[in-house]
């Protein structure tokens, strides 16, 4: 006979294997740099350029409540398309039916099988950036609901950087430095 304790544990445990998220995914970078981390990446950069003054400096009062809240979710989607990335069991650079950059115009450049070798060559550095990238972007959250333009205008700057890195580590590693 089974103890009810026992038996309600079993349960539970059924319940939480049953909601919780895959253990195995795909991340594909041209959905989750396209689609999502390069939009919010502009919403927060025209922003923060918007809300300086003659000199460069930035000004709170000329970002408008809409942009506060804008911020804030260009934040949270960078988060969770950076978070799919960090944790894919697999990163492919595009699916079957994309291209990239130089396969559109077959002009013999960059083309997703290069990049995939950049990338297969080193995953876990990928995914190191992709966690960097990932508090970057967690600071603007924090920092918009904050109404802290000041530490935006600086993160963005973070931000900035960080996509650079990342794509002369995984995208262009041999273009010149």
């Amino acid at each position: 006979m089974i103890e009810k304790p026992l038996l309600l544990l079993s349960a539970a445990s059924l319940l939480l294997l049953a909601n919780a998220a895959p253990v195995s995914s795909n991340a594909f970078l041209l959905d989750e740099m396209a689609g999502q981390i390069a939009p919010q990446a502009q919403v927060i950069w025209d922003i923060t350029n918007g809300a300086q003054d003659d000199d460069g400096n930035p000004v709170a009062a000329k970002v408008k409540p809409q942009d506060w809240i804008r911020m804030q979710k260009a934040g949270e989607a960078m988060t969770a398309a950076l978070t799919r990335i960090k944790s894919a069991s697999a990163i492919h650079v595009r699916r079957p039916d994309q291209q990239v950059m130089d396969e559109k115009t077959g002009s013999g450049g960059l083309t997703a099988t290069k990049i995939q070798t950049y990338i297969d060559a080193n995953p876990q550095g990928l995914r190191a950036m992709a966690g960097n990238f990932t508090e970057i972007s967690r600071s603007i959250s924090r920092a918009a609901a904050a109404h802290d333009i000041g530490k935006i205008t600086e993160i963005a700057n973070d931000l900035d950087q960080a996509c650079e890195t990342c794509h002369k580590a995984f995208w262009y590693p041999e273009a010149p430095k």
